[in-house]
């Protein structure tokens, strides 16, 4: 039986919404970015393998909402 969703992926891209405008790309810890959002390092990486494909997720998710505004 799979486990029912605890929206920990959108923790975790909340939390990097806050935390990477301080950091930047590069200077953005996994863990850090874990013990912000208040989960366990395991699901960052159960959810998004990899920071490459974090940054890859959060960054097309703040794309569409700037060109979202810009269509309008």
């Amino acid at each position: 039986m799979p486990r029912p969703s605890q929206q920990i992926d959108q923790a975790l891209l909340a939390s990097g919404r806050t935390l990477l405008p301080q950091t930047g790309c590069a200077g953005l810890s996994v863990r850090a970015l874990a013990d912000h959002a208040g989960v366990n390092v395991g699901m960052f990486h159960y959810h998004f393998k990899t920071k490459d494909n974090f940054l890859r997720t959060l960054l097309q998710q703040m794309y569409e909402e700037v060109f979202a505004l810009l269509s309008v």
